[in-house]
């Protein structure tokens, strides 16, 4: 092609209604994709409530994961080290520490401003060796 540097890409459209489709770079997250999560057990109890008066009846809960439930408990009440619990998990140790300061945040939350606990949703998988 003269005057041109290469091969010029051709624009591809829907053909019903002419938008362009979703594709590499269009929507999508960057990087990995979340890798799933290696949990024990679901929590026996799924919500904590203030018992304050005062507080109960607030409508914005502080919803923790379940992911989040289980790398705190590894860490802070089995008392297993990161690199433990992440090997425990599936999941690398920054990922496992990104999880625990994110639990700790939302129970740090909850207690100071008197909000509901709930635990449920996340990406993870039983593996049912509940120790």
């Amino acid at each position: 092609m003269p005057g041109g540097r290469g091969r010029r890409r051709r624009q591809v459209v829907d053909p019903e209604d002419g938008t362009p489709p979703f594709g590499r770079g269009m929507g999508q997250r960057r990087g990995r994709h979340r890798s799933l999560r290696r949990v024990a057990a679901l929590p026996p109890v799924k919500s904590f409530i203030p018992d304050d008066a005062e507080f109960a009846g607030r409508d914005d809960p502080v919803i923790l994961t379940v992911e989040e439930y289980e790398a705190l408990r590894l860490v802070d009440f089995v008392g297993l080290q990161q690199e433990a619990a992440s090997v425990h998990m599936g999941i690398s140790r920054r990922a496992l520490w990104q999880d625990l300061q994110s639990a700790r945040f939302k129970i740090a939350q909850a207690l100071s401003s008197g909000r509901t606990i709930v635990i449920e949703g996340g990406d993870f998988s039983l593996t049912g060796d509940g120790n």
